[in-house]
Parts: C-alpha cells; sequence; structure tokens
C-alpha cells in the first residue's frame, strides 16, 4: 500500500453515471474549497475493501463481546433496505415499528405497482438466503441506465459476486446484500419487452 496521497482533484461533469446530480455538485464544491478529502492508493477493488473492512468489522464486534447475531445489532430491516433504497433508486413509502412484534420498511416508487418490503419479528434472528440463486432480477436494456445501476448497487454497498448461474454473468451483474440475497442486473430487455429504438 502507498502512504502517498492521491488527491481527486479534477471536477466531475454531470454526464458521470457513477454519481447523482447532488453528489458531483457536492464535490465540485469541496474541490474549489481546497477541502477534497485525501485518498492513498490501496490497490483494492471496491469488493476487496467492503469485504476487508466487513471481516475488521467483524473481528472488532467480536473482540467487544456483542452478539453478531443479535438483530438489534445489525439494525435490521433498516440496515438493508438502506441498501435497497440507495441501490435501486427507490423511495420510501412507509415504515412501521411494532406492529404485531414487526418492524418494517417498505420502498418502491409511487407511480409503480409494486413494492418491496423489509421486515423484521423481534427476537428472531434473520437467516441468510436458502440457496445463491434467491434472485430479484431486474432488466435495464439501455447499456447507460444499466451501468448507472451497477454503480448504484456497488456504492450502496452490495458486494459484486459471480452468479450461482452462469446464464445471468453472460448480461448482467449479479450483487448481493450482507444477508446472502442476491440482486441480478441485466442489460436486456425483460421477457416479452419490445426494444424500443434509441
Amino acid at each position: 500500500m502507498s502512504v502517498n496521497p492521491v488527491y481527486l482533484n479534477t471536477n466531475i461533469s454531470a454526464k458521470d453515471n457513477s454519481l447523482s446530480a447532488e453528489a458531483i455538485l457536492v464535490r465540485n464544491t469541496l474541490l474549489e474549497q481546497g477541502l477534497e478529502t485525501p485518498m492513498i492508493e490501496t490497490g483494492l477493488s471496491a469488493e476487496q475493501k467492503y469485504a476487508h473492512i466487513s471481516d475488521l468489522m467483524t473481528q472488532v464486534i467480536e473482540t467487544l463481546g456483542l452478539d453478531l447475531s443479535d438483530d438489534s445489532l445489525a439494525e435490521t430491516p433498516h440496515r438493508i433496505a438502506k441498501m435497497y433504497r440507495e441501490g435501486l433508486d427507490l423511495k420510501v413509502l412507509g415504515e412501521f415499528r411494532g406492529h404485531a412484534g414487526f418492524d418494517g420498511v417498505i420502498l418502491g416508487r409511487p407511480e409503480d405497482s409494486y413494492q418491496l418490503e423489509f421486515t423484521h419479528h423481534h427476537g428472531h434472528t434473520v437467516g441468510r438466503a436458502p440457496t445463491r440463486d434467491n434472485l430479484l432480477v431486474l432488466y435495464y436494456p439501455v447499456a447507460e441506465v444499466w451501468g448507472a445501476a451497477c454503480q448504484r448497487l456497488k456504492a450502496a454497498g452490495f458486494a459484486k459476486v459471480p452468479s450461482y448461474n452462469p446464464y445471468w454473468d453472460v448480461s448482467g451483474q449479479t450483487f448481493e446484500d450482507p444477508d446472502g440475497y442476491r440482486v441480478v442486473v441485466q442489460n436486456t430487455p425483460a421477457p416479452g419487452q419490445a426494444v424500443e429504438a434509441e
């Protein structure tokens, strides 16, 4: 690892799909003020950094004697819901606490007829996904939109993983949340969806 800071001192344009317009504005304002956070090159990919930090945080928590299986420590369902909200660019449509022993967060878009609901029953440990092939599959036929979706998932904390079924790696990428549930982002039209001319 290098110990020499690398200052990211070039402005980013609004065409950069990896950041929202608001993030670009904030970053460029910080640069103009000379307040850019100094970074050092580690030689690690984003996935490697995530895995390393996760391992180190687990060690810290275990050293402190905290019970990692206790969901109050993990703040389920809000911890995971935040990742999906940011990664899939969804809105919080509703929340509830203490409803028959359940807490929950409802994500979606007001104009859509579907939603994702993340719930947690008090006193019960949330289990990992039963298999690596439990998938939420999203289709983005336009390459730029697909690329932006992949970047959002990475930025939200999902780990990019090889798909259990190699079919999904041909035209897409697979991402996994900390509980082992997976989101596949395909750069193809959805089955039965007509392709519109760009």
